[in-house]
């Protein structure tokens, strides 16, 4: 019982982790250049115009940047897409993986 309830808290800690990381992936890549893009004329500053393309380029990365940090972040999808990459299965039965853990 209690090695069940470690296992949750475990669980729960790692998912709060990635919570906090799904929230501030958006705010540096998305709302920051925005705000700036969109401010900084307000206080007269001039950015180049190259700027812009960081801020498009910006947006498109965050879609792949947000999953990917995310299964980088929980253990179950990060030892998954490993064993994948290392050629080994994508689906591996019950006893397989009860026997890898003994």
């Amino acid at each position: 019982m209690v090695r069940i309830f470690n296992k949750r808290i475990i669980f729960q800690v790692e998912l709060l982790r990635a919570l906090i990381v799904q929230t501030v992936i958006p705010i540096f890549i998305s709302f920051s250049p925005c705000l700036l893009c969109w401010y900084s004329p307000m206080f007269g500053i001039q950015l180049a115009r190259g700027f812009n393309y960081v801020e498009v380029s910006a947006l498109g990365v965050f879609a792949f940047v947000d999953p990917v940090a995310i299964i980088l972040c929980l253990p179950i999808f990060r030892l998954r897409i490993f064993r994948i990459c290392r050629g080994g299965s994508m689906f591996s039965s019950a006893k397989s993986s009860s026997a890898q853990s003994n």
